[in-house]
């Protein structure tokens, strides 16, 4: 579903490679998080699946389109299929929940309709839904500004939904949060990742959420992949490599 062939993103004129030859395949029903220390390439990475960060070499591919030589026009097709959960959320602070996740349709409507603010029964009904899905029903009317940091993600996530994705990348999307937090933000991405039946790809800076909900992992270092596998293949020693040993 998704193949990321030889794929490299070099910066500084080609001294220095964000990810250094790429070849990775994610299916349908995949739950994948992203480890590695900060540097190692997991926002590259995640920019390049969804077509906002361009491979100085390679090639991706998404339900057998390549991004390689799409024109900006065709690239917002394949991006209104996927759903973005970003650390930062880009949400509008003075709007509200429920004008915050209908945006999620704007990338499948006509640009004068998104300036209008006109929407269908059916884009209304399918925004309400997802605010359901995140168990925010009770706050539509709400600023986002005036929410807590978990209830903002939540927000984050019920915009994506809207688009209805095969497709769903976190950025980091629990990094700013304490714990308990992030176990619930995860606990709802995994149960609308099993009852949408997509291809999850998480970048997580946290070693034990990704060992309790992910299907596989994924760790980078230096722009390169150094494991691939099951969360129970991830022992001791590999971590260390990981972080350089600076794991306990």
């Amino acid at each position: 579903m998704i193949k990321l062939k030889n794929v490299s993103v070099r910066y500084k004129k080609g001294e220095v490679h964000a990810i250094n030859n790429l070849s990775l395949s994610f299916e349908k029903g995949e739950f994948v998080c992203v480890l590695g220390k900060s540097g190692a390439g997991k926002s590259t990475f995640i920019r390049c699946i969804n077509g906002i960060q361009k491979p100085t070499t390679g090639e991706v591919v998404i339900n057998n389109t390549s991004l390689l030589n799409l024109k900006e026009k065709e690239l917002r097709v394949v991006r209104s299929n996927i759903g973005m959960i970003f650390q930062q959320n880009y949400l509008i602070p003075r709007l509200t929940v429920f004008q915050n996740v209908i945006t999620g349709t704007f990338g499948k409507r006509k640009a004068w309709k998104n300036l209008l603010g006109v929407f269908t029964d059916e884009e209304k009904e399918r925004s309400n839904r997802a605010l359901r899905a995140v168990e925010l029903e009770n706050l539509t009317e709400r600023r986002v500004e005036q929410l807590s940091g978990g209830q903002i993600q939540r927000v984050g996530i019920a915009r994506a939904l809207v688009q209805k994705p095969y497709v769903i990348l976190g950025d980091e999307p629990v990094a700013s949060l304490d714990i308990s937090t992030s176990i619930k933000i995860f606990k709802l991405l995994e149960k609308i990742h099993k009852e949408k039946q997509i291809v999850t790809i998480i970048n997580v800076h946290d070693v034990q959420l990704a060992k309790r909900f992910a299907t596989r992992i994924v760790a980078l270092k230096n722009g390169e992949v150094i494991f691939d596998g099951a969360p129970g293949e991830l022992t001791r020693d590999v971590m260390n490599q990981i972080y350089d040993s600076e794991w306990d």
